[in-house]
């Protein structure tokens, strides 16, 4: 009886002690652990037959249903953790063909309150904070890349809160890469990663 009560003592012992490591070992903060999956996962690739454009995005990320939105020739893919939530989405806009890349982005970025363009040949970057109607969608943001082709402008965009713009570096030059019509590969993994 008096074996089983030391053993039983020192079992307990050991229990706090092995408590104890554990509970003064360092946590990780959530942006930590979602850069390391961000730049772990591997990319997926969603293909619009209808339009003929493809969009990479990162495995971790859900499909959600969009049939009831806003936009055609798309999909959309989502992330829901710690009370964050990423999107990624991709559709086609109409084209106003009078109208030149600069002229269009000076228009959409009015329109969508964007604080930075970057406007090239065919395809420009917005950037902003995220507005639902005329309300600010507190400490969510926005990137946007059109790319014209075939008619229409093919879009993609990524819903992001703005304190893990770091930690989302991955995803952000994933849409500034994005290239839609001409892409029939994940894109480099190097070009993504930024190296």
């Amino acid at each position: 009886m008096r074996k089983l009560l030391v053993l039983f003592s020192v079992l307990l012992l050991v229990a706090g002690i092995l408590e104890w490591v554990c509970e003064t070992r360092p946590k990780r903060s959530f942006g930590d652990v979602l850069r390391e999956v961000v730049n772990t996962y591997p990319l997926a690739e969603y293909r619009d037959t209808a339009f003929g454009f493809t969009m990479p995005y990162p495995t971790f990320m859900s499909r959600e249903d969009a049939k009831n939105d806003h936009f055609i020739g798309g999909a959309r893919f989502s992330y829901w953790g710690n009370w964050v939530k990423i999107t990624m989405e991709c559709h086609v806009s109409k084209d106003r063909k009078e109208l030149t890349t600069a002229q269009t982005a000076r228009i959409i970025a009015a329109r969508l309150r964007a604080s930075k363009v970057k406007t090239g040949r065919n395809d420009f970057v917005i950037d902003g904070k995220m507005y639902d109607g005329e309300q600010a969608v507190e400490g969510y943001s926005y990137r946007r890349k059109y790319v014209r082709g075939r008619g229409v402008w093919y879009v993609c965009t990524l819903y992001y809160p703005a304190q893990y713009r770091n930690d989302l570096a991955r995803l952000l030059r994933l849409v500034d890469c994005w290239t839609a019509h001409s892409s029939r590969n994940v894109p480099d993994e190097n070009t993504i990663y930024g190296y």
